[in-house]
């Protein structure tokens, strides 16, 4: 996955979303759909791996 020009998230299921910026940086985010939908920051990657993402939202 290559940096563009613009941002774009990519779904990875269940509200969870990696974030694709420009400079190339990478970040998780958690979409909550109940209620009020909320955005929730879970960390950058690849300091957090999809494995551990999945740990944490579990917790």
């Amino acid at each position: 996955m290559k940096p563009g020009t613009q941002r774009f998230m990519m779904a990875d299921g269940d509200g969870l979303y990696l974030e694709v910026v420009p400079g190339g940086q990478k970040y998780w985010w958690y979409i909550s759909q109940a209620g009020d939908r909320k955005k929730f920051s879970i960390g950058k990657r690849p300091d957090l791996s999809l494995n551990k993402v999945r740990e944490s939202e579990k917790s």
